[in-house]
């Protein structure tokens, strides 16, 4: 049996920089996000295939290591495999090179949504076949629940607009990464570098929604992020990140 692995190659975009031109935390979530749906089309069960079946693809928690950052124009190497085959939920990995060098490292959970009922499905076995590479190490990832914010040192606001969905006319999830980090102050991002990002996603959000974004200083130069419907209060995302002192 032919086990599924997707590899793709990518040239850091001036757009997809920083002020020091390294590629932005965002950027790289778009490669992940990339990468995944190419594989999903490699085993023949992109969203659209499942939606003619009754289902989709949801994703519940995703989580990022970057060991370095890449630079304008380095090429980088990404792979991608679903080590993980749960009853409720797949488990994909990724791991990105530059020059050989391993420079980031993720795993993510996907659910999947029945959409009649609109709640959780056992994942189909003809997903599991389609995916699942048992022949690959799972990254350790972190199973506990991140904490809820006791205050919110730092908050802005937001407006879900058209060009913030995806293909399930949801908000795409890279936007929650944005928008969490777009809440931290300039001192940070002058001085600090994120190695860390654990995102839960709770629930969705939609055209129109008002997104009220917060974020708790913790000790250990870590942050604590949240996402809430303005207008009803509903949590959508709850995150961490973790910095380091950035280099010289």
């Amino acid at each position: 049996m032919a086990y599924l692995l997707t590899n793709a190659d990518y040239s850091v975009r001036l757009d997809e920089v920083d002020s020091r031109h390294r590629l932005t935390v965002v950027a790289m979530l778009g490669y992940l996000q990339e990468i995944a749906w190419q594989a999903s089309v490699e085993g023949k069960v992109p969203i659209p295939t499942l939606i003619a079946q009754g289902f989709t693809w949801v994703l519940s928690r995703f989580q990022l290591e970057m060991l370095s950052y890449p630079h304008y124009t380095d090429h980088l190497t990404i792979e991608t495999y679903a080590p993980l085959a749960e009853k409720f939920y797949l488990q994909r990995d990724f791991v990105v090179r530059h020059q050989g060098q391993v420079v980031a490292l993720a795993a993510s959970n996907w659910v999947v949504v029945e959409l009649a009922k609109k709640k959780l499905a056992v994942v189909p076995e003809f997903v599991k076949t389609a995916l699942h590479n048992p022949q690959k190490m799972p990254y350790a990832m972190n199973k506990n629940k991140i904490a809820d914010l006791q205050q919110a040192d730092y908050q802005h606001f937001t407006t879900v607009k058209w060009h913030d969905l995806d293909i399930n006319e949801h908000t795409n999830n890279k936007h929650y990464f944005r928008w969490s980090l777009d809440a931290l102050p300039p001192e940070i991002w002058t001085h600090q570098k994120l190695t860390k990002l654990d995102m839960q996603f709770r629930a969705e959000s939609f055209w129109g929604d008002n997104l009220q974004i917060n974020a708790q200083k913790m000790p250990d130069n870590t942050f604590l992020h949240q996402i809430i419907d303005k207008d009803s209060q509903k949590g959508v995302v709850r995150g961490l990140s973790e910095w380091a002192k950035m280099d010289s």
